[in-house]
């Protein structure tokens, strides 16, 4: 299983058009409340990169969004692992049993197309409730091998047994093309920072349970912006960025005007709201021009919008306004899985 940063919680009911009440919020739990913990996902994540000793072949494991398997014959394989629970990651009054597959299946999609990935082979076991139906059950594999199809990946097995909540775990394969791939941890002071699509807002009318994993627009970006680094934002803006800098050992510097919103959302929403699932990415300067970012608008219908830059690591994390004023990135707002103390 590759650990990594998962899904943001979600409250009681889908986003407000004002977002003031149930959204989709990286500091809150279903019951709208926020826990302060001692020891966060994040800080057992660094535990476990000390302790865990990489086997024959693995090239990455615990800390980015797959890991990497290199073969005898040179193939590259990138391995994710990610689970979804009822009351954590969707209700079942506000889910259809096909939206809740495809968001099983689509948030590891959006981790392999964190690595410019091809997804190859899926399992999926399945704890189920004693009263689903079977009409249930039967949308929720088309849920999951739909999504999972149209990239060219198919479901291969997986497990099932009974339990109190719905919860799917689903692990992924995919191939690394030319046996080269992306990780968190290659940017460097000077590049640009670039996201695809708009940002915030993911639970209005549930956005959360549909989104588009971004494996094509990540081929795009690997082919001809050769990108340095990229993470998808799962956990919202201010988190991922926080884990690209602390993987590549450097600050970064966000431009608050050219962060691009969904309608009606604040630059909170943007930072924190969580489970955007767009690629956050870092390339040299000068390697996006006009045409590119006209022909990725026109080809994927979505903005590639220059959000900032990466800096020193000693110059920390800051968001720049139009008039020039910076202020640091607060963390504090940002969703955390779990704490023990």
């Amino acid at each position: 299983m590759q650990l990594r940063a998962g899904k943001c919680k979600i409250q009681k009911k889908q986003c407000s058009p004002h977002f003031n009440v149930g959204k989709i919020d990286s500091g809150s739990s279903l019951m709208n409340k926020t826990v302060k913990t001692k020891f966060t996902e994040d800080a057992w994540i660094a535990w476990l990169k000390r302790k865990l000793r990489p086997g024959r072949g693995v090239m990455r494991s615990v800390g980015d969004d797959c890991a990497v398997i290199k073969t005898a014959s040179a193939e590259s394989f990138l391995v994710t692992s990610d689970m979804v629970i009822e009351g954590t990651h969707f209700l079942l009054s506000d889910a259809t049993a096909r939206e809740i597959g495809h968001k099983a299946m689509a948030v590891s999609l959006s981790d392999i197309a964190a690595m410019a990935g091809i997804p190859r082979w899926a399992t999926a076991s399945v704890g189920i409730p004693g009263h689903m139906s079977r009409k249930f059950l039967t949308d929720l594999f088309y849920g999951l091998t739909t999504v999972l199809e149209k990239y060219g990946g198919v479901l291969v097995g997986g497990d099932t047994n009974r339990s109190e909540k719905l919860v799917i775990d689903v692990t992924l394969i995919g191939e690394a093309p030319g046996g080269s791939f992306l990780g968190r941890d290659t940017a460097r002071p000077g590049d640009l920072l670039l996201v695809t699509g708009r940002l915030g807002g993911s639970g209005s009318a549930g956005r959360h349970l549909r989104f588009t994993p971004r494996i094509k627009e990540a081929q795009f970006i690997r082919r001809y912006l050769a990108p340095t680094a990229m993470i998808d934002l799962s956990d919202g803006l201010a988190q991922d960025l926080k884990r690209l800098c602390d993987e590549s050992g450097t600050g970064a510097l966000l431009y608050q005007e050219e962060i691009p919103l969904r309608r009606g959302c604040t630059v909170d929403n943007g930072l924190y709201d969580g489970e955007d699932f767009e690629l956050l990415c870092a390339i040299e300067p000068g390697a996006l021009s006009e045409k590119q970012r006209t022909r990725f608008k026109k080809e994927y219908n979505i903005p590639l919008t220059v959000i900032g830059r990466m800096r020193e690591k000693k110059e920390g994390i800051f968001l720049e306004d139009a008039a020039g004023q910076k202020k640091r990135v607060s963390h504090a707002k940002a969703f955390q899985h779990f704490g023990l103390s």
